[in-house]
This record gives structure tokens, sequence and C-alpha cells, in this order.
């Protein structure tokens, strides 16, 4: 049996590495340049790495919490840096993903995905076949 997915965020590729576990021929489609669907690519994982930087940033020591100590603190962001966490969080997943993708003998394509019927499916993009070719 042949199975696609033409969603390939959290839930596609965990579906897709199941169905490849069990036997199936299986096919990842995705629109954007690295796997992982907009969650990882430019959602969730992006969004809660920055957060965690500035959470970091305006928590203090209990030895600068008083300024009667002599001890001032001001936090200065540097955007350059928090980015480029953000970036090697991703980069890092991303590579998580297209490794398991590999292993379970995944498929993967870039581009776009239509379903038409049953056991045939047709990608728009750098390559197009038939499911069950």
């Amino acid at each position: 049996m042949i199975w696609l997915s033409s969603a390939p965020g959290p839930g596609g590729y965990v579906a897709a590495i199941r169905a490849a576990q069990l036997g199936m021929k299986v096919a990842v489609v995705e629109k954007r340049a690295t796997h992982g669907g907009t969650c990882l690519n430019v959602g969730c994982i992006p969004s809660k790495a920055l957060l965690h930087a500035s959470e970091l940033s305006c928590r203090r020591p209990a030895t600068t919490a008083s300024p009667t100590m002599g001890i001032k603190v001001q936090p200065a962001l540097d955007l350059a840096a928090m980015l480029a966490f953000k970036d090697e969080g991703v980069k890092g997943n991303v590579q998580g993903v297209e490794f398991l993708l590999k292993k379970n003998k995944i498929e993967p394509f870039h581009g776009t995905g239509q379903h038409r019927r049953a056991r045939q499916g047709r990608g728009h993009g750098q390559q197009r076949r038939r499911a069950d070719a």
C-alpha cells in the first residue's frame, strides 16, 4: 500500500513515519525548503525560542535585586543573537525530521501536492510522479 502526506507538519510526518514502519511505501510533499511544516519553521518553535530568550533577559540573580548593594543591571537585547539562537533551534529540529524521514525510507518531495483520487497523487514543484508508480 502507498501512503502520501501533503501536510508534513508535526502530525503529518509522525503519521508518515508510522505508516512507513507498518510497511507502507510513503512520500511526503513539503512546500517549504525545509521539512516540519508551519509549526517547526515559522510558528510554534521559533516563537517559543524567542519567548524563552526574552524571558531570560528579564530574570535577575538574587544578588542584583538590591540596588543598595551597589549593583545595577540593565538588560540589553541583542536581536541578531536572539534570532541566531532561534534559527539554530529550528535548524536542529529540521535536521531531526530529515533524519527520521531518511531513516524510515520516506521519499520527500518539495512543492505542493494535490490528492486527486485513491492511490494517485500529483505534486506541483520540483518533481511530479504517480504515487502508485
